[in-house]
This record gives structure tokens, sequence and C-alpha cells, in this order.
């Protein structure tokens, strides 16, 4: 599905055929979400249950809720959203400021460990042929991690409110933030250790 909308959208613009095909990051990180479920859902729980004394069944039951929508939806929004800003990041530079590739030729001049990580920036939700390395699918799927982050937040805020109506709503919207905090830095934490495992692993053989 994603290799098709890539396709659709480099027919309307053909200065995006410059990109070659590559990795959408979301065939990562939806996959890692599952193993990370249960987990979050847990942490999350716990932090709504210390801030608003709902009881940790009910917690357990409204965050769980929760996090099935904002897994299942929640991640491919935030992914299609940085897509679309990577197209139009695109389309910039390779239509109106000339480059003659994407990322732009500009970032060569860099240090080389600066230039490929400005590349996976710049390329993170749909990874093309660019530096090669064990770090590069920890590094993106870290980045990717702060624009679900958001998303999250904001659907679970609106389901929780939703259940909550009794509650008042700058609570709500306060535990919501911190539970969302706190597993979402349980991720970036875990994406760290798979990004030094990785480097010490390769580098070592």
């Amino acid at each position: 599905m994603n290799r098709f909308l890539l396709i659709f959208i480099i027919t309307l613009v053909p200065a995006l055929a410059y990109a070659n095909a590559g990795l959408p990051i979301l065939a990562i990180l939806w996959p890692l979400s599952l193993p990370a479920f249960f987990p979050v859902v847990f942490l999350e729980s716990y932090v709504l249950n210390k801030n608003l004394a709902l009881g940790y069944k009910k917690s357990f039951v409204v965050s769980i809720k929760a996090n099935i929508g904002s897994t299942i939806l929640g991640l491919p929004i935030a992914w299609v959203a940085c897509f679309i800003v990577e197209m139009l990041l695109m389309f910039f530079f390779v239509e109106i400021a000339g480059s003659a590739s994407y990322p732009p030729a500009l970032f060569k001049a860099l240090p080389e460990s600066i230039h490929n990580i400005l590349d996976v920036i710049m390329t993170f939700p749909f990874l093309g042929p660019g530096p090669g390395g064990h770090w590069v699918i920890p590094f993106a799927t870290s980045i990717m991690l702060i624009p679900c982050f958001f998303v999250s937040y904001w659907m679970e805020l609106y389901y929780i409110d939703y259940k909550l109506p009794d509650f008042h709503k700058e609570n709500v919207k306060s535990a919501v933030w911190r539970a969302n905090l706190y597993s979402y830095g349980l991720l970036f934490i875990a994406c760290v250790i798979w990004l030094i495992t990785n480097m010490y692993m390769y580098s070592a053989s």
C-alpha cells in the first residue's frame, strides 16, 4: 500500500522521481509496537491511576482501549503526516531549489558522519538507499517516536476525556500527557539501547 502511494505521488509530481524506492519506517515501527504494547499499557494505566485515582482495573481497561486506537490508527496517521512532509521537502529542494538530489547535495560538503545523520533525519519516514550501517533503522525509529508521541497523546486524550466526563479536563489532560511522556520515554530508551547494541555488535565483528 505504501509503495502504491509513493508511485501515485511520483506520478503527480515528476520531480519526485529523483527519489529511489526505500523502506517505510512504519514497516519497522508497527511490528515493534506489538511486543511493546502491554508494557506501555501497564505503565500508562499505573500513571493514570496515580494521577486520577481510577482504580487499577478501570485504569487498565481505559488504557488498553486507548492504546489499541492509538496503535492501529495513530501510528499510520503520524507516519502519513511525516511522509507528506518528506515529499514536500523533496519537491522544494528538487523542483524549486534546483538540487540534483534529495537530500540536497550540499550536505555532502559536511563531514561524513554529520552528512549521514542529516540524510536520515530528512528521510526517516521513507528511508532510501542513503547511508548504510546498522545504526540507521534504530535512529530513524527513535525520530519517528516524536510525531507518534503527539498523535498518540491527542488520540488517547480524546478517548479518555470522553470516557471520564466527570473528571476535570485539565486533570485528565495532565494525566494523559504524563502517561504518554513516560511510555514514550521508555520506548526511546529502548531505541537508544537498540542503537548502541547494534553499533557495538557490528563494529566488533
